[in-house]
């Protein structure tokens, strides 16, 4: 039976968690995903942290992932494998939630906090995992994949789209939610029902957190998260 955590041997700083379930503190255990191997214990602390803190902030909290993937056949900018990109998309994303809000006048906070892994496929291709925590009280639902309007999936095109300096009709088959386009992936995580959703999006998000397909030495970090 292999040891709960251990240093790891690429990166001395990353505690390897084997544990099928994490406990942040002692009231509360969370079920994690171990089938592709262990888990980086400092990322699941700081994806923890991000629910934490949007729970702590909005009393209903909104969470939608995404794959996004880099466009074939398109001019794709310089800097595609570094984090330059995910950071350009965030800047984007996080404009668009506020104009949004703007424009409806709504009374809600627009903070967006998120946790996006980034990861190496097979074929050594960049792609990120994407968790976004929204206002609950302002968005329930990431929209209408058909619909071309200000719904939070087209945002997330159009952000993409931004800050890889291409079309929304190219950026639009790059963003996969859930296991195809057509299934949504979200969690509602609010108090009336106990947080009930909590455990299985936890459970989702700890796959930011596994130690397979990170690749560590090269100034990019394996996982990025909101600080507040």
């Amino acid at each position: 039976m292999k040891p709960p955590s251990k240093l790891s041997t690429d990166n001395r700083n990353h505690t390897m968690y084997y544990e099928n379930f994490y406990s942040p503190n002692s009231s509360i255990s969370l079920p994690v995903l171990t089938a592709r191997g262990p888990l980086v214990l400092e990322y699941l602390h700081r994806t923890y942290r991000v629910f934490n803190e949007a729970m702590q902030a909005h009393s209903r909290v909104f969470v939608c992932c995404f794959t996004l993937n880099l466009p074939g056949k398109v001019s794709l900018p310089n800097d595609v494998d570094t984090n330059e990109p995910i950071r350009r998309f965030l800047a984007s994303v996080k404009s668009k939630i506020s104009a949004d809000r703007k424009r409806k006048k709504s009374p809600h906070k627009d903070s967006v906090r998120y946790a996006i892994a980034r990861e190496l496929s097979g074929l050594r291709k960049t792609h990120y995992h994407v968790f976004l925590f929204l206002n609950g009280h302002a968005y329930r639902t990431i929209g209408t994949l058909g619909y071309e309007g200000n719904n939070v999936f087209w945002m997330v095109v159009g952000a993409w789209a931004s800050a890889l300096g291409i079309s929304e009709e190219d950026a639009v088959s790059s963003v996969k939610v859930g296991n195809y386009r057509s299934r949504m992936s979200s969690y509602f995580l609010t108090p009336d029902d106990g947080y009930a959703a909590l455990p299985d999006a936890f459970r989702r998000a700890s796959y930011l957190c596994k130690r397979d397909t990170k690749t560590f030495g090269h100034g990019y970090r394996g996982l990025l998260t909101s600080t507040r």
